[in-house]
């Protein structure tokens, strides 16, 4: 499954600036690809990072970052 995350960090893109343009929360300003979009091959589950729960890849996990096919499932909290 193709799915779209930033090019600068690899999390998934789920927020817009305020002209509607893709923007990236968990690396803007840090880096020069922050918020371009890159389109990627995810497999079809991920994990939770912190208690491995593996859950299907829908392509909108909270938190997904692409480059270790991961995703936080709230198993500590949302605070």
């Amino acid at each position: 499954m193709k799915i779209t995350v930033c090019k600068g960090c690899k999390a998934q893109m789920m927020a817009t600036d305020q002209n509607g343009n893709p923007a990236c929360p968990v690396c803007c300003g840090l880096s020069p690809d922050s918020g371009v979009p890159e389109e990627i091959e995810a497999p079809n589950t991920a994990h939770c990072i912190y208690c491995k729960h593996e859950a299907p890849n829908t392509g909108n996990l909270a938190h997904y970052d692409g480059k270790t096919n991961s995703y936080y499932c709230g198993c500590r909290g949302w605070d």
